[in-house]
């Protein structure tokens, strides 16, 4: 007992002491913008990119590393992401022109949702591996599945959709009454109508 709070306060000065010789690892101007708002009004998101391994290691320096350890499995990566950590900017403004939610904030083009593709910049083999898995299907595996419909409707309540559907003599021989089990249609329809789908 009397060595318990010696060997205590001896323990928390050697940890604390190695903690302030971190190395403080390159993070790119972008994602050092992204951090000076997101720490603030998404600081749970940062945190957690905080822990993760893309915040602790370059790709230059993962590209290093050898036998199963590897973790970068692309043979090359381009000379601008290779010396900064992976942040946010590294993913989220990755190959612009390519996503459909691309936006300008503060001065850059954005992307919401990183895709396989952008992964696969630095994670060939694993893009490759996820692009073959069920998993990489599961959208349009649920997207058409009923039971689905009715389990996200019953999670999120009603769904807008953005589509619009014109009403045509068709429509009314075929598709109203299949529309009709899923979603709320306007009650008093005509051919040429323009309308939104909503989910029951």
């Amino acid at each position: 007992m009397k060595y318990g709070l010696p060997a205590l306060l001896f323990g928390l000065l050697i940890l604390f002491s190695g903690m302030s010789g971190a190395e403080e690892l390159p993070t790119s101007e972008a994602t050092a913008e992204c951090l000076e708002c997101h720490t603030i009004t998404h600081p749970g998101i940062v945190a957690s990119w905080q822990k993760s391994r893309h915040s602790k290691i370059t790709p230059k320096q993962g590209m290093s590393v050898e036998g199963l350890a590897r973790k970068v499995s692309s043979k090359t990566v381009s000379d601008a992401l290779q010396n900064n950590v992976v942040g946010c900017a590294e993913c989220h403004a990755l190959r612009p022109g390519a996503h459909a939610d691309t936006f300008d904030h503060n001065g850059h083009d954005i992307h919401v949702v990183v895709s396989p593709d952008d992964c696969a910049v630095c994670h060939t083999t694993e893009a490759g591996q996820y692009a073959k898995n069920i998993m990489s299907h599961a959208f349009n595996n649920l997207n058409g599945n009923p039971l689905f419909g009715k389990l996200e409707v019953s999670i999120t309540g009603r769904k807008k959709f953005t589509e619009v559907v014109i009403a045509t003599g068709n429509f009314f021989k075929t598709d109203y009454h299949k529309l009709h089990q899923f979603y709320f249609l306007p009650s008093k329809l005509k051919v040429g109508d323009v309308f939104s789908l909503t989910r029951h």
